[in-house]
């Protein structure tokens, strides 16, 4: 009866493990730093990019009526009351602190979901190229994706909490006061 196990000569050496070990170590810790690094540069360039746009969405909803007749309106007195940097990148400190992390972090979580899927999608070969090179499927993608969640979730969720207390604490606050 032929067995389904590899024998001594078809397992690889403890020098061999090692030096594989050691380059997919290397491999996903490169990836990773990679991964976070694209995160908050995308996230540097989200926050620039939509930041005007922002500040004018919120300088029409809290302007008394009149003051403004549309969008560009507020654009055009900003940038000549304020100058264009100043006026419409004004308080742009606050969100390029807080978003930037969360897109590192989302970029990180993905790339290790991503890792997550490829090592359980196919446990016998994520180590070929061709395993590697394989492209995810909708499936593995959206796995993938809901691990970027889960980090990302940790972060967010206290400030989230700090900035909006309960009700429940909203209604004591007041009863106290």
């Amino acid at each position: 009866m032929p067995s389904s196990l590899p024998s001594k000569d078809d397992l690889p050496s403890a020098g061999e493990v090692a030096t594989e070990v050691a380059e997919t170590t290397k491999s996903s810790l490169t990836s990773g730093l990679r991964s976070f690094g694209a995160g908050g540069v995308g996230g540097i360039c989200a926050v620039l990019v939509g930041h005007p746009f922002d500040l004018v969405k919120v300088r029409l909803q809290t302007a008394e009526k009149g003051v403004y007749s549309g969008a560009i309106d507020v654009v055009r007195k900003t940038v000549a009351r304020e100058g264009l940097t100043r006026g419409l990148y004004a308080g742009v400190s606050a969100p390029l602190v807080g978003v930037t992390p969360m897109f590192a972090v989302s970029f990180w979580g993905f790339d290790v979901g991503k890792s997550l899927v490829r090592t359980f999608s196919s446990p016998a070969s994520t180590t070929t190229t061709s395993a590697r090179d394989t492209p995810f499927t909708i499936a593995q993608i959206s796995t993938a994706g809901f691990f970027s969640a889960i980090p990302m979730t940790l972060i967010t969720a206290p400030f989230e909490r700090a900035k909006n207390p309960s009700p429940q604490a909203k209604n004591q606050n007041t009863a106290a006061g």
